[in-house]
């Protein structure tokens, strides 16, 4: 009995002390642990992917789990795993458990995000123009996404609709990757970047998340952007003008027969396509008949630009005639009659470059004074006149010199038959350029002015001849 009671209590002290020896590993080895998956969460619909599992105490068979099912594992080292995840598992939005589990010991769980997948409920506005941008009212914004057109969703419409069309597409027109509609990684905002239309047409395109999840999308319009003018080539004509040539610049114009054109007003001009930023349209006389002010604008398909103000001045005054349209240096101070078109009451006579006190009278003609000081001097001059839109082309006026009067010759007699002599004919207003007439006879380059009174010619042996001193 005492033996017994000896073994009881040996056994006593052993067991436990065993127990605590057999336990010991069990205690002393870590469970793994879950610190952060990557990426953290999934679009809803969106293919399988490879989930990062970040931890420790990972070992070669360690498994993962997603909502309690096993996941193909692969082991990077103790502090990585790296999970294959189906789409089956990703398919609704929600919310899913990641855990970890190493010989039968399971991890605390992480969890991980499926989002929802973006969805357009339609685009404000319906259209946009290649270049421009516009925000559409999506559900849910996510910053990783990037919108593109969806190539076998695009197709061109002859008539633009902001809804997509029941038509079969014709004439597709499929965007490459940069002709994609893309939007900033912050803000959804869907931008054309290059014509993706045709002219005359629109491309309607919907729209998928490059990240993953398809989405439904209203068709939108994407037009080529209207037509602009900066400048005009040149700015104004005058009234009764010719025909011209008009440089228009600007941009977004269109190649190809009556592609682009420039009106005038409501005139559609012979425009000739240069080049995407210019133009050249043909004007005729018959536009400009009369002053005023028109509106130059260029249609193209995709609509009509602002219009450019284009001037017609009153065309500037031209001379007729002017009477009279000479005197002889010396005169009185007499008046000048000045017939023309495009006078006005404003209308200045110029004798040279001296405005004259000016008179408009019936039927448009022009009356001035011409003071005696203005016509001292023989020589010749030009009338003009002068309106608010300019001064006529000049018209000749002439100041001629007196008439040349002899007082005396000397000598005055010769005997016939003789010899030669030389003729000295005093008198006033011999000036250079007047020749002595010898009875029928020009004495010309035999004679010489030698100044205003005394003129000097080789003798002639006519019989009888009467000197007449003449301006040629």
């Amino acid at each position: 009995m005492q033996s017994a009671r000896k073994f009881m209590r040996r056994w006593s002290v052993i067991l436990p002390a065993a127990l605590v020896l057999a336990w010991v590993p069990a205690v002393l080895a870590a469970p793994p642990a879950l610190i952060s998956l990557s990426p953290a969460s999934a679009t809803a619909g969106s293919g399988e992917f490879t989930l990062t599992i970040h931890g420790t105490d990972f070992t070669s068979a360690s498994i993962a789990a997603c909502n309690g099912f096993s996941l193909p594992t692969a082991y990077d080292d103790s502090t990585q795993l790296e999970a294959a995840v189906p789409s089956s598992m990703i398919a609704n939005p929600g919310m899913a458990t990641v855990t970890v589990t190493t010989d039968g010991v399971a991890s605390s769980s992480s969890t991980l995000t499926i989002d929802p997948p973006p969805a357009i409920f339609g685009s404000n506005p319906a259209s946009a123009f290649v270049g421009s941008a516009l925000s559409p009212n999506m559900s849910e914004t996510k910053s990783t996404s990037t919108w593109d057109a969806a190539a076998l969703a695009t197709y061109k419409s002859a008539t633009p609709s902001s809804a997509a069309a029941s038509a079969s597409p014709v004439a597709a027109s499929v965007p490459s990757t940069e002709d994609a509609l893309a939007a900033s990684s912050s803000s959804p905002v869907i931008t054309a970047s290059k014509a993706a239309a045709q002219p005359a047409a629109a491309v309607h395109s919907s729209l998928v998340n490059t990240m993953g999840g398809a989405f439904s999308a209203s068709a939108m319009d994407i037009t080529l952007p209207l037509p602009t003018i900066s400048s005009l080539s040149p700015t104004s004509a005058l009234a009764g003008g010719v025909a011209f040539t008009l440089t228009v610049t600007g941009s977004n114009y269109l190649s190809g027969t009556g592609a682009t054109v420039v009106y005038w007003n409501t005139t559609a001009l012979t425009t000739t396509f240069v080049s995407s930023t210019a133009l050249l349209a043909a004007v005729p006389a018959s536009l400009i008949a009369s002053p005023g002010s028109v509106s130059i604008t260029v249609v193209t398909s995709s609509g009509t630009s602002s219009g450019l103000a284009f001037t017609i001045s009153p065309a500037l005054p031209a001379i007729t005639s002017v009477t009279p349209s000479r005197v002889t240096a010396g005169a009185a101070a007499f008046a000048i009659s000045v017939v023309g078109q495009n006078f006005t009451s404003a209308s200045v006579v110029n004798f040279g470059a001296t405005p004259l006190a000016t008179t408009r009278m019936a039927g448009g003609t022009l009356a001035a004074q011409v003071p005696a000081s203005l016509v001292a001097t023989a020589g010749t001059t030009s009338v003009t006149v002068t309106t608010n839109q300019g001064t006529s082309a000049p018209a000749t006026f002439t100041v001629a010199p007196p008439a040349p009067v002899i007082a005396r010759l000397s000598p005055n007699s010769a005997a016939a038959g003789g010899a030669s002599f030389t003729l000295t004919v005093t008198g006033t207003n011999f000036v250079p350029g007047m020749n002595i007439l010898w009875g029928t006879t020009w004495v010309g380059s035999s004679c010489a002015v030698i100044s205003a009174t005394k003129f000097v010619c080789t003798s002639q042996t006519d019989p009888a001849p009467s000197v007449e001193v003449i301006e040629q």
